[in-house]
C-alpha cells in the first residue's frame, strides 16, 4: 500500500496520537506497585504473611489474581505498544507508507479491557460496588454509535479522556482514607476505612468514580474504532465528557472531606466558577476590563540573526519544554506533598502525626530532598508561565531553567530513594554513565552520510525523531521518580527502621534489582533529554542512533523494575515476563511481516513525482495558516496543562498530605486527615488552594473544549490573554497549595520556595 490512503487505512491523527494514548503505562505500572486493600504492616509468620505483602492476597486471594495479571496485561500492552507506535512512526514519516492499523487497534482495546477487569477487581467489595460497575459497564457499551469525526476535537478528547482514565483508576484502586490493616472491633482486613462511619460518602465516591472512568473509557473505546467517530459539533459526546467532568467533581467533592461544609465549599466553587464563565459570555465586560488591563503583545523580533536564531530555537523547542515542565510540576507537586520514607501515625518523641518519618530520621536528607524538589517544582512553574506569556527570553537562559529543573529533579530522587550515600552517588554516577556511553556510541558508530538526500527533509526528520524520544522520556521520568522516592512494598511506620522500604529488609536482591533498574531508567531519560536540548548534541546523536539505543535500554529496564517490585513472590514476578513475552510473541511478528511486505509495494508503487508533491506541501503555509496553527496549538498546550493540574489535584485532595489516621482513639476518626486535626490552620490552607486550582482547571476544560466544539478557530487576544491568566492564576493556587501541604515543622522550610 502506497501513500494513497484507503478507507481501511488510518488517518494522520491516529500516528499523532501515540503521544496520549502511551501515557496509559503510567498508571498501570504505578497500581502494580500499590495494590488495593493496602499492604501488611509487620510481618506475622503464624499467618503466613509478611509485611509489604498485599492484605488482598490473603484475603481475597482469587480477586488479587485477576487483579495482578489484568494489570499486568495492560502494562505490557501498553509498553508493546510504545515500541510499535515508533517503529509505525518511523515507517510513516521516513518512507510515507500507510500501515494497516487494526492489530494495533486491537492492542490498544485489550490495554483497556485489562485496565477495566483490573478496577473491577481491586474496587469491587460488596453486591452494590459490583452491580453498579457490571451495569455501568453494560451501558456504557450500548451507547456506542457511529459519528463523523474532527482531528482537533479528537486530540482534545484523547488528552482528557486519558487523564481521566489515569486518576480515577489510581483513586478507586487506592479509596480515599485507606484501608484497615486490623481485624478489631470487628473490621475486615482490607475493607475501606469509611465503609465504618462514611458509608454513603464513600458510595458516592464510588459512583462518581466509576462514572467518570467507564465515560473516559468509551471516549477512548470510540476513538480508536475507525467504524465509530465523534462528530465535531456532537452535543451528545459533550454531554458525555461533562457527565466525566461532573463525576469527577463529585468524587473529589465526596472523597477529598469529611464534613459536609467542605464539601458544600467544592461543589460551590466549581459552580460559582461556571456561572462566572456564563455570566461573562452574556455581558460585554471586554471593553470595561481593557481600560483597566491593557494588555501589550511581546514587541518584534530583534534584526540581528543571532537573536533571530535564538527566537527560532525557543519556537522549535516550545512544545517539548512545555511538556517537561508540566509533567515535572506534576510530580513534584505530588512527592512534597507525600515525601519519601512515610508519615508518621502518632505524636511522641518529639514528632507529630503526620510528619515526615525522613525528617526525623535523617533531616539532612530530607532537607536536600525537599529543596531540591522544590526548586524543580518552582522552576518548572517559572518555564511555564514565560512560555505562555511568550516572553523572548534568552534561549541560553531558557536551557538553564531547563538544566536547573532536571538536575534538581535528579538531586531530589538521590536523597529521597535511599537512605546511605554510597547509593546516592550510584544514581548520580549513573547518569554521568549514560552521557559517556553517548559520546563513545557516536565516536565510534558515526551518523551515516545524508548528503544525497534533502537537507530540509533530514532536518524534518530529526525533529519528528526527537519528539518522539522526548516524549517517551518524559514519561518515563515521571514513572521511575515517583516510583523510586515510594517504593513497593512500602515503608516501615515505626521502630528504628522507620521509613527505610519494607521490600530491602525482606528480600534485599530483589529491592537492589528493583532500585537498580528503576534509578538506571530514570539516568536514561534525564540524560536524553539533556542531550535533546542542543541542536549540535541531538543530531548526531539520533543519527548514530545512541539515544534510540538508550531508550530501548529504558524500557527494557522498567520491565525489569515491575517485576522485581510489583510481588515479594518468585511465581508472581516470572509471571510478568510471561505476559510480556505471550503479548511480543502474538503480535509483533504480525507487525514486523505486515511492515516489511507494506515496505516493499510502497517502493514499486510510489515514485518521485509523489515525495516532490509531498515536500511542496508540507513547505507552503501561508501566514492566516500559521495562525491558526499557533492558537490551536497553544490550545493543546493549556488542554494538557488544564488535565494535568486537575489531576494532580484530584489525587492530592483524596489522599492529603500528612495521611490519614488507620485508627480511631484520642478524638479523631479512623480514615480522616492527620493534618486535620494535628494542623488545622495549615490543612485548611492546604484544602483551599488545592480545590480552588481543581476547580479552574475544571472550568478551563470546559471552556477550550467549548471553543473546539463550536469550531472557534480564531479567538480574540483580549480572550486568549483572558485564558492564560485562569491558567496563571491556576498555577498561583497550586504553589499555594505545595506551600502549605508540603512544609512541617511550624512551616520553616515554606518561606523559600516562593519564586
Amino acid at each position: 500500500m502506497a501513500s494513497t490512503q484507503s478507507d481501511d487505512e488510518p488517518s494522520e491523527w491516529e500516528y499523532s496520537l501515540r503521544k496520549y494514548l502511551l501515557m496509559l503505562a503510567t498508571v498501570t505500572y504505578s497500581a502494580g506497585f500499590n495494590p488495593p486493600g493496602g499492604v501488611w504492616q509487620d510481618t506475622n509468620a503464624a499467618a503466613g504473611h509478611l509485611a509489604g505483602d498485599p492484605i488482598i492476597r490473603a484475603t481475597s486471594y482469587r480477586r488479587y489474581m485477576v487483579f495482578f495479571y489484568c494489570n499486568a496485561t495492560a502494562f505490557a500492552s501498553s509498553l508493546l505498544a510504545i515500541v510499535l507506535f515508533l517503529i509505525l512512526a518511523i515507517l510513516h514519516e521516513q518512507k510515507k507508507v500507510w500501515i494497516r492499523l487494526k492489530p494495533l487497534r486491537a492492542l490498544m482495546a485489550l490495554d483497556l479491557l485489562g485496565l477495566v477487569g483490573a478496577y473491577a477487581a481491586g474496587t469491587c467489595q460488596d453486591t452494590f460496588t459490583t452491580v453498579y460497575c457490571s451495569v455501568l459497564v453494560g451501558t456504557a457499551m450500548t451507547y456506542i454509535m457511529p459519528r463523523p469525526a474532527g482531528q482537533q476535537v479528537r486530540k482534545a478528547l484523547v488528552v482528557l479522556a486519558t487523564f481521566v482514565v489515569s486518576v480515577t483508576y489510581a483513586s478507586g484502586l487506592s479509596t480515599p482514607g485507606g484501608f484497615w490493616d486490623t481485624t478489631e472491633e470487628g473490621h475486615h482486613l482490607g475493607d475501606a476505612i469509611l465503609m465504618d462511619k462514611h458509608k454513603a460518602r464513600l458510595r458516592a465516591f464510588f459512583v462518581c468514580n466509576t462514572t467518570a472512568l467507564i465515560a473516559s473509557l468509551l471516549i477512548l473505546v470510540l476513538l480508536l474504532s475507525r467504524k465509530l467517530h465523534l462528530r465535531a459539533a456532537s452535543y451528545e459526546m459533550y454531554g458525555c465528557i461533562l457527565v466525566a467532568l461532573v463525576s469527577l467533581v463529585g468524587a473529589f467533592a465526596a472523597g477529598s472531606s469529611r464534613g459536609a461544609g467542605a464539601t458544600a465549599f467544592v461543589v460551590v466553587l466549581v459552580v460559582a466558577a461556571g456561572l462566572v464563565r456564563i455570566l461573562w459570555r452574556q455581558v460585554n465586560f471586554s471593553q470595561v476590563i481593557r481600560r483597566w488591563w491593557a494588555w501589550q503583545p511581546t514587541g518584534g523580533l530583534p534584526a540581528a540573526a543571532s537573536r533571530e536564531e535564538e527566537v527560532v530555537a525557543i519556537k522549535s523547542a516550545r512544545s517539548l519544554l512545555l511538556l517537561l515542565a508540566t509533567f515535572a510540576t506534576a510530580i513534584t507537586y505530588q512527592a512534597g506533598l507525600h515525601p519519601p520514607g512515610g508519615l508518621w501515625q502518632d505524636s511522641r518523641d518529639g514528632h507529630l502525626a503526620g510528619d515526615p518519618i525522613l525528617l526525623t530520621m535523617n533531616a539532612r536528607r530530607y532537607n536536600t530532598f525537599f529543596y531540591c524538589n522544590s526548586i524543580a517544582f518552582v522552576a518548572s512553574l517559572t518555564i511555564i508561565i514565560l512560555l505562555l506569556e511568550g516572553l523572548l527570553v534568552k534561549f541560553n537562559v531558557m536551557t538553564a531553567a531547563l538544566m536547573l529543573e532536571l538536575f534538581g529533579l535528579v538531586g531530589a530522587y538521590a536523597a529521597g530513594s535511599c537512605r546511605d550515600v554510597s547509593t546516592s552517588v550510584d544514581v548520580m554516577a549513573m547518569a554521568a554513565a549514560v552521557m559517556v556511553y553517548v559520546v563513545v556510541h557516536v565516536i565510534f558508530f558515526p551518523p551515516l552520510d545524508h548528503r544525497e538526500e534533502d537537507p530540509g527533509i533530514i532536518y524534518e526528520k530529526d525533529l519528528k525523531i526527537r519528539k518522539l524520544l522526548y516524549l517517551l522520556a518524559t514519561l518515563v521520568t515521571t514513572l521511575t521518580y515517583q516510583t523510586g522516592l515510594t517504593p513497593p512494598s512500602g515503608s516501615w511506620p515505626s521502630g528504628n527502621h522507620a521509613g527505610d522500604s519494607v521490600l530491602l529488609y525482606n528480600y534485599p536482591r530483589r529491592y537492589k534489582a528493583f532500585f537498580y533498574c528503576n534509578s538506571l531508567t530514570l539516568a536514561l531519560s534525564v540524560a536524553i533529554m539533556v542531550l535533546l536540548v542542543n541542536r549540535h548534541l541531538y543530531t548526531p546523536a539520533i543519527r548514530s542512533h545512541a539515544l534510540s539505543v538508550c531508550m530501548v535500554a529504558g524500557l527494557i529496564a522498567v520491565i525489569g523494575a515491575y517485576a522485581a517490585g510489583s510481588s515479594q513472590h518468585l511465581t508472581t514476578s516470572i509471571g510478568v515476563f510471561v505476559v510480556a513475552g505471550l503479548v511480543l510473541i502474538i503480535l509483533l511478528p504480525l507487525f514486523v511481516l505486515k511492515a516489511i511486505s507494506m515496505l516493499l509495494n510502497s517502493k514499486k508503487s510510489m515514485d518521485t513525482d509523489d515525495v516532490e508533491q509531498l515536500v511542496q506541501v508540507t513547505g507552503q503555509r501561508d501566514d492566516d495558516a500559521r495562525t491558526k496553527h499557533h492558537l490551536l496549538a497553544t490550545r493543546k498546550y493549556l488542554m494538557l496543562l488544564g488535565v494535568l493540574v486537575a489531576s494532580i489535584t484530584y489525587q492530592a485532595g483524596l489522599d492529603p498530605p500528612g495521611g490519614m489516621w488507620q485508627h480511631g482513639s484520642d478524638g479523631h476518626d479512623a480514615g480522616n486527615p492527620v493534618m486535620h486535626d494535628s494542623r488545622r490552620t495549615q490543612y485548611l490552607a492546604f484544602f483551599c488552594s488545592n480545590s480552588t486550582s481543581f476547580g479552574a482547571s475544571v472550568i478551563s476544560i470546559i471552556v477550550l473544549l467549548f471553543q473546539w466544539f463550536h469550531k472557534d478557530e480564531r479567538g480574540s487576544r483580549f480572550q486568549r490573554r483572558l485564558m492564560h491568566t485562569i491558567i496563571e492564576l491556576d498555577l498561583l493556587a497550586l504553589l499555594v497549595a505545595y506551600a502549605t501541604g508540603s512544609s512541617f515543622g511550624n512551616w520553616k522550610p515554606r518561606d523559600y520556595i516562593w519564586p
